[in-house]
Formats: C-alpha cells, sequence, structure tokens
C-alpha cells in the first residue's frame, strides 16, 4: 500500500464513507508519525526491542503488510499532506533546508484543509518540514488550527536548534520555553494538553510528527538506563533503542490522554514510519544505530530498507469504526 493510501484512509473515515454506525459525529483520527525508524526496531519484529504499546496497538489492529513511503522525510511528508506523488509537486528530489525559498505548492490543499471542512479541530504536534520562506507556507496557514513544533527537518532534541538558529514555535510565534527541555517529551506534553483541552462537540485531528528517533542521537538517562545492555555488542543501537522507547511512552500517553476524556473509542489510531532508518554508508552523520533488517538498504535509498514502511491502524475492538457505512 502506497505512503498516499494513508492520507486516503484518513479523508475517507471524515468524510463519512467509513463512518461510526449510529453516530452523528465522525471519528476523531490521531496519526502519530515516527522519523526514519527502522523496519526491525519494534517489539513485534525484534524481540527485546522496547515498544510494548505499540506491540500492543500492531497486535490488537491491523498492520498494513505493503506499505511503502518515500526514501526521505519531505517527500513522504508531502505524499502525506496531499494523497499525490511528490513527483507531481517538485518534492521528490531531497529535502527542504532553511535556504530554501519554497514549499510544499500552496496551490495544493493539504489533509488538514479537507478535514477542517469536514467539521474537525486540526493540531500539528512535532515536525513540519514542508517550507517556511513565507507564511503562507507554514502550518497554521495549511488547514491546521495549531501548530507546536518546529519548522526544519532535524535539530538539537534540547537546545532546539538548528544549522546555527534556534527553531521552536507555538502557532507563529517564537517558543523560548522549550529550550532545555526534550522533544519528544514537549510534544507529548502539548498532544495531552490539546486532548485535554479539546471540545468533544466536534471531531479531533492529530498529528503528531515525533523528531525521534532522527538523528542527532540523544535521550534523557532515564531511557538509556531502560535499554542498557539490550544490545551488548552495539551500544550505540542500545541508546537508538532508548529514543525509540521514549516516542512509545509518549503515544501510550496519548492513548491514556484519549481514555481519561473518554474519547478512545471514538478514535482511529494511525502510527506510520516516514522512510526507512539511516544505515551505515547511508550518511556519515544520520548513523544512529537504526536497523532495518532483513531489507536491504536504508534512508535515501529506492531499496527496501528505504522505502517499505511500517503502518499500524487501530479502532476500537466492535470494529464500529472500521464498517462502511450505508
Amino acid at each position: 500500500m502506497c505512503f498516499f493510501l494513508c492520507y486516503a484512509l484518513v479523508a475517507l473515515l471524515a468524510g463519512g464513507g467509513l463512518a461510526s454506525e449510529g453516530a452523528e459525529l465522525p471519528p476523531n483520527i490521531v496519526l502519530v508519525l515516527a522519523d526514519d525508524i527502522g523496519w526491525a526496531d519494534y517489539g513485534f519484529r525484534t524481540p527485546g526491542f522496547p515498544t510494548p504499546v505499540l506491540d500492543w496497538l500492531a497486535a490488537s489492529g491491523v498492520q498494513l503488510g505493503s506499505y511503502y513511503t518515500q526514501p526521505l522525510c519531505t517527500p513522504s511528508r508531502s505524499a502525506l499532506m496531499t494523497g499525490r506523488y511528490p513527483m507531481r509537486m517538485g518534492m521528490a528530489h531531497g529535502v527542504l533546508l532553511g535556504r530554501h525559498n519554497r514549499s510544499l505548492p500552496l496551490q495544493e490543499r493539504t489533509l488538514a484543509q479537507i478535514l477542517k471542512r469536514q467539521g474537525y479541530r486540526t493540531h500539528l504536534v512535532g515536525k513540519w518540514h514542508l517550507g517556511f520562506h513565507m507564511w503562507e507556507a507554514t502550518p497554521t496557514f495549511r488547514g491546521f488550527d495549531t501548530f507546536y513544533g518546529f519548522y526544519n527537518g532535524l535539530g538539537d532534541y534540547y537546545r532546539h536548534t538548528c544549522f546555527g538558529g534556534y527553531d521552536f514555535r507555538k502557532q507563529t510565534r517564537v517558543e523560548h520555553k522549550a529550550a532545555g527541555l526534550y522533544s519528544t517529551t514537549l510534544f507529548e506534553e502539548r498532544a495531552r494538553e490539546i486532548i485535554a483541552q479539546h471540545d468533544r462537540r466536534h471531531p479531533l485531528f492529530l498529528l503528531l510528527s515525533h523528531q525521534a528517533p532522527h538523528s542527532p542521537l540523544q535521550v534523557p538517562r532515564r531511557f538509556r538506563q531502560r535499554t542498557a545492555g539490550i544490545f551488548p555488542s552495539e551500544p550505540k543501537r542500545d541508546e537508538y533503542a532508548a529514543m525509540v522507547a521514549a516516542l512509545d511512552d509518549s503515544i501510550g500517553a496519548v492513548v491514556d490522554a484519549l481514555k481519561s476524556r473518554e474519547m478512545w473509542s471514538r478514535t482511529v489510531l494511525v502510527f506510520s514510519s516516514d522512510n526507512g532508518g539511516p544505515i551505515p554508508g547511508d550518511s556519515v552523520n544520520m548513523n544512529i544505530g537504526a536497523s532495518n533488517w532483513p531489507l536491504r538498504g536504508g534512508k535515501h535509498s529506492l531499496t527496501e530498507g528505504g522505502v517499505r514502511g511500517t503502518a499500524v491502524i487501530y479502532s476500537p475492538p466492535s470494529g464500529a469504526l472500521l464498517r462502511p457505512g450505508p
């Protein structure tokens, strides 16, 4: 299943084609995007890998067995936001950098804009990476009611700097309060805040676009202690596993927040990787311990390790939210 079909599924849910039986509102949609996670970086593929929440979602939901992405961040996000092949928009050949005077074309209608027209409250937490050379290219001008995160493709997880500049925003304002705090934790807390404040008379669309586990290799000590020794001969992979553990914990916290607001039974959660994990030889600065075994290649590559992604879709056990409507 191509990456753009994730967009098609979400749009179909919002449009009523897969509506909840007897319900007036379409379901809440929580879409979690992991950045540079490898094919083998889950407990359901590598025993002992610390992803209990994702393991549970995969076992309880639906895994998409032939799910393909683009080999890089910007192209994958372009496909997700528009449902179109990136090459049709000039977004297929590399990633956007801060110096680039371009963005996802402004004439393209985004997923958030479509959902907003369906009555959804739309929120983006985390990474954008689709251009910011003009305000009209940024998230709150492209269909999101709120934005909390960063515009570039990477950054320091604590200082939030990228290529020498500070890159963290709340709406369009620079968010200085984030300085010194870990990105994964900040994004989890903001997602929980959005859920706590959500008006349940309207459906929710939350795109939780995590920075983790993209380089650089940074993670709080408590997670490193949890994963120490899992890969005795690969200390870098131990630390990388700690970053994924922090990501997994954040997903669990979002699920708990939805349950506490009695929203979980009306939520479809979609988890997706954006491309394959970076491996030795792909980029000197991005070999952070990811693994795509047994697939060949990794990020930047059109081989299976670069473009075969992981996707999980979960809805309540009754399956009502995924049953075709009339």
